[in-house]
């Protein structure tokens, strides 16, 4: 018997255009076209200024010819990406003119407010996982404390007792756990709330990192510095 394939899996349209990055840029590039075409559209039929209406009318007409399709266009996408394109507009323009143009900047005004913090997101999150990583310890005879366990800060005051009373009277002690660096440095912080007195030479440096991963031993230059598990 011939064997029987099971249906391949497809996108919903829901998944497809609110779930995915291509459905976003998708989304918004339709949002962008269809706010310029009704923005010209809106241009061209509240008709152009006239003399009755305002003392520029020569101005008015400089910003787009309203019975000229592409000079109508032209300043409808002027106004969805540059909001200052208003300021051309004569102060003493009728309200249909001033409505339309106040109406699709602050449309244009929102819109680039998305996509700039779509772009601001995308390279956060990218600097985030370089730094990640590509960050490394550059320090030289520290101690290194592998994990985070219920004993970390028993030895870390352990090592702080014992930099504190060498002949260098400080150091270095890296700490590396799988759990968020935030974290690490807040448990510290209420265990030893008066760190900075008691052990002023003492320098702390959390990363977060797996002790048994090599690259993120690497990072905390484990080559160089005393462990302790």
């Amino acid at each position: 018997m011939p064997r029987e394939h099971a249906p391949r899996t497809r996108h919903s349209w829901s998944s497809f255009w609110l779930g995915t990055t291509v459905g976003h840029a998708l989304v918004l590039l339709i949002m962008m076209a269809f706010l310029i075409f009704v923005g010209t559209a809106a241009w061209m039929y509240i008709g152009d200024c006239s003399a009755e209406t305002t003392r520029y009318p020569d101005a008015c007409e400089a910003l787009g010819r309203k019975s000229d399709w592409v000079e109508s266009s032209y300043f409808a996408w002027g106004l969805f990406f540059d909001p200052g394109t208003q300021t051309g507009l004569p102060p003493d323009a009728g309200l249909a003119n001033k409505f339309v143009v106040l109406l699709f900047s602050f449309f244009g005004f929102v819109f680039n407010l998305v996509v700039l913090g779509l772009v601001v997101e995308f390279l956060r999150k990218q600097l985030i996982r370089w730094k990640r990583r590509h960050r490394r310890v550059l320090s030289n005879d520290h101690t290194i404390i592998l994990g985070w366990t219920d004993k970390t800060l028993f030895l870390i005051k352990e090592q702080a007792m014992l930099l504190a009373g060498s002949k260098a009277r400080g150091g270095t002690i890296a700490i590396m756990g799988e759990i968020k660096t935030r974290e690490m440095k807040e448990e510290v912080s209420v265990t030893f709330p008066d760190w900075a007195k008691e052990y002023p030479r003492v320098k702390l440096i959390y990363r977060q990192g797996k002790p048994y991963e090599l690259d993120d031993l690497m990072r905390v230059s484990v080559r160089s510095a005393r462990q302790l598990a």
